[in-house]
């Protein structure tokens, strides 16, 4: 591979001391280059060339900034953009790069221009890394992070590690008082690994890590337990966040009883773990801090519906996901959570989604009371008509709500449409409504449209033929942005006239794309 300094990545490239005005479209062109093609990117400069030959850096800057806010590196190649970007140009917002590279075959001069290029500039606040192992790499990049003042969050998806690389990793925890938050995905790491990790974490005086994710990571089952153990020694005052998602042979008391000791968590997210038992969460009530509460695709049971009422009901929590979970839920435990919800004065986000069960609706008749739900969604669920009425209720009475999802379920009763759409008329905080694959919405349903002005976004299932309707009744609506038909096929004739109405964007189903 060439010196980075000989790399030459465009054959126009400036052979005498370029300008600063040169430098500028000189790196803009290649960044370009990476989000088009080569022919593509010169058509784009000469276009903007030609509007003016003042054009100066700082009008160059201002294209460039919607780009290089994200930054992908796919190829060593653009490693001399990378510099050249940091050397030249200063950003007041901070920056997200990307690294998706085969690691294992850079060689070493690369990877140490690769860790000076991100050490050196002044703004990477987020920092991705995927690809093949190269533990040379891994030594670097974790050395850097010891030193590094600007990286606040750091994913790395490298499947191997070596032992070496943990020390060097410990030695920048210690040491780093600006990262804030840590993501290992796809790592084979050892209960050695991990307590290497925490160590690092609680030997730094300044503690600034806030949040830890494990996702997807190799441990055999005697490591689960050192794992949690060593969680629990993570300092609470600092320790904020915590994620953990397809793992195995996880023991939910084990991971109960890390939770008890980091009583300051605010976020903690569970997805896709296999427990030896049903989890429980019994202890989540006690956790005054916790604001923030996601499980996703594991068995649930009424035992956990009901500690989840006594959380909401005794902490300040404001958000509760259930995603893709299973299990049987007795009638009893959702009226217990579906009051506490109703009572809540800071539970801000509802979401069940992907969870069928027949009887659902004793959660929703409970929450009609609540004053300070910002969103609702309950999607994919086979809810019944009958939820509708306490929906309604809410549309009605919570002057906060902002979004509302109700799509793919069984709603069948023309009636409690209609009731719905007339307190959609009288409501003016909702922004986003969706409907989707609710088969049977009347065309009497739509007339809210004309009324309401705040909503902004609709997305919903309708029969062809009602589509007439609805753009005579969108003439008059001004503050609806967007719709999304996609599930409802049109003729090219409607297609002709959906096309007509300028001032909403319709998203519909064209099957000649």
């Amino acid at each position: 591979m060439e010196p980075l300094n000989q790399i030459n990545t465009d054959a126009d490239q400036p052979r005498s001391a370029p300008s600063l005005l040169a430098k500028s479209k000189y790196c803009f062109f290649n960044i370009l280059s990476y989000y088009y093609s080569r022919a593509e990117a010169k058509m784009l400069l000469k276009r903007l060339s030609q509007r003016g030959r003042d054009l100066c850096q700082d009008t160059y800057l201002n294209l460039l900034k919607p780009l290089a806010y994200n930054l992908e590196i796919r190829s060593p190649q653009q490693i001399i953009v990378l510099h050249r970007f940091t050397n030249n140009f200063f950003f007041d917002d901070e920056i997200q790069l990307e690294l998706y590279l085969d690691f294992n075959r850079l060689e070493e001069r690369t990877v140490i221009s690769l860790i000076k290029a991100i050490q050196d500039c002044s703004n990477i606040a987020i920092l991705k890394v995927a690809g093949s192992p190269n533990p040379v790499f891994a030594h670097n990049l974790f050395e850097m992070l010891g030193t590094n003042k600007t990286i606040k969050e750091i994913d790395v998806n490298i499947e191997f590690f070596k032992p070496n690389n943990f020390l060097v990793l410990q030695h920048s925890l210690s040491k780093n008082s600006i990262l804030e938050k840590i993501s290992l995905r796809k790592c084979s790491v050892s209960n050695t690994d991990i307590e290497l990790i925490v160590r690092g974490m609680n030997s730094n005086p300044s503690r600034p890590i806030k949040a830890f994710e494990l996702h997807d990571i190799i441990l055999p089952s005697q490591s689960i337990k050192a794992l949690t153990s060593y969680l629990s020694e993570i300092d609470p005052k600092s320790f904020k966040e915590f994620s953990l998602s397809f793992v195995q042979n996880v023991d939910s008391d084990d991971l109960t009883l890390m939770l008890s000791k980091n009583q300051n968590l605010e976020k903690v997210h569970i997805r896709s773990c296999f427990f030896d038992k049903n989890l429980s969460l019994h202890n989540l009530k006690d956790h005054r801090n916790i604001q923030e509460l996601l499980i996703s695709n594991i068995n649930i049971d009424s035992t956990l519906i009901q500690n989840l009422a006594l959380t909401i009901n005794e902490t300040l929590i404001k958000k509760l996901i259930i995603d893709s979970c299973k299990g049987s839920i007795q009638d009893f435990a959702w009226v217990k959570l579906g009051n506490q919800i109703g009572q809540s004065q800071t539970l801000t986000h509802l979401e069940i989604s992907n969870f069928a069960s027949n009887n659902l609706h004793f959660l929703t008749a409970g929450i009609v009371q609540n004053k300070s739900l910002w969103t609702l969604i309950i999607e994919q669920c086979k809810l019944q008509t009958i939820a509708l009425a306490p929906i309604t209720n809410l549309v009605s009475q919570n002057k906060n709500l902002r979004t509302l999802k109700l799509g793919h379920n069984n709603f069948t009763n023309t009636l409690e449409l209609l009731q719905l759409s007339k307190a959609l008329a009288l409501n003016q905080s909702i922004l986003e409504l969706d409907l989707n694959s609710n088969q049977h919405i009347p065309m009497e349903f739509y007339n809210f449209l004309q009324v309401n002005q705040s909503l902004r976004y609709l997305r919903m299932a309708m029969q062809s033929n009602h589509l007439q309707i609805l753009l005579s009744i969108l003439k008059d609506n001004h503050g609806l942005q967007s719709i999304d038909l996609m599930q409802t096929r049109f003729s090219y004739q409607q297609i002709e006239e959906i096309e007509k109405l300028k001032h909403v964007k319709i998203y519909y189903y064209d099957d000649k794309m």
